[in-house]
């Protein structure tokens, strides 16, 4: 049986030698919040990494031997009882995009995007530029404007 799990930052190492073992070459830092999908150990992770007042979702890694499985589906499937706010955005190498759009992230007008998350995203696309942005919203705000002012909070739950 897997299972989310939120990973304080003393737990980070675990997340960095899964990613190393993996070939990613991320690594976790001190002001992200971490989850990851483990039984008996980590299968898949992400990051959630702050950027002003939005969130980036990057290092979204599952175990090569276990891909195609769903289990990065359920990982984030699994996160959402932690999300605070309605948007959190993506920058997705075109390969991987049909992937995000089955886990319902839409893709965006960039002009749309929030400064920080524009301006990150066209120093990304500078080094690849096959990136797509992507943004996910939570159920409860698919009515919400894109272009939603400073949030009063972005902190996940914990």
């Amino acid at each position: 049986m897997f299972r989310v799990k939120q990973l304080k930052p003393v737990e980070y190492p675990l997340v960095n030698r899964f990613y190393k073992v993996q070939g990613y070459k991320g690594k976790a830092r001190g002001n992200e919040n971490i989850f990851v999908l483990q039984q008996s150990q980590i299968v898949a992770a992400l990051r959630l990494v702050p950027l002003t007042d939005q969130w980036l979702l990057r290092g979204l890694w599952v175990d090569y031997a276990l891909r195609r499985q769903g289990l990065g589906l359920a990982l984030l499937n699994g996160i959402i009882d932690f999300l605070t706010i309605s948007h959190y955005y993506c920058f997705a190498d075109q390969d991987v995009v049909p992937f995000y759009l089955k886990a319902e992230f839409i893709s965006p007008n960039i002009q749309t995007l929030p400064v920080p998350i524009l301006q990150r995203f066209k120093a990304y696309q500078q080094r690849n530029a096959r990136l797509q942005a992507l943004i996910w919203q939570s159920p409860s705000s698919l009515d919400a404007p894109l272009d939603l002012p400073k949030y009063q909070s972005h902190l996940p739950k914990t």
